[in-house]
């Protein structure tokens, strides 16, 4: 029953249901790796906050981008896209930089200018890039 009703609505808000199932496991994966980093490998052997804080969200947001790749790539897009597996892992890893940027932005902006602390500066910094990463896969990526 649930999939009958699934497949009865709109193609792009049951493709936005697949990314949320997508970008919510490698969120899970980001988020984790982040706060391993951040308050516990990093945080007795780096003294600067900042650079604490940014290099934990560079190793989180690899981690991140090949789950959500290889989620996308493997089950939950698959034939979505007509471009070969490079060309599609490059477009696809340019967009997750510049939404690694945006992120990186907003974690370091929410910790170190509004002294928000690192797992909610990082909840919200995956959120406004959540949006970001959506829509540009949906128009330069995922569609036929």
């Amino acid at each position: 029953m649930l999939f009958e009703m699934y497949n009865k609505l709109p193609k792009d808000f049951r493709d936005f249901i697949k990314f949320l199932i997508v970008g919510g496991l490698a969120t899970v994966v980001d988020v984790l790796v982040f706060n391993i980093f951040a308050l516990y490998i990093f945080k007795p052997v780096i003294a600067n906050d900042d650079l604490r804080i940014v290099i934990s969200n560079i190793i989180a947001f690899i981690f991140g981008l090949i789950t959500n790749f290889l989620l996308s790539r493997n089950y939950f897009f698959k034939g979505y896209s007509d471009k070969s597996r490079e060309i599609e892992f490059i477009i696809f890893t340019i967009i997750g930089i510049i939404g690694f940027i945006i992120n990186t932005l907003v974690v370091w902006i929410l910790f170190s200018k509004f002294g928000i602390i690192e797992p909610i500066a990082k909840f919200v910094a995956v959120a406004v890039s959540f949006m970001w990463n959506f829509i540009a896969r949906k128009i330069f990526l995922y569609r036929k």
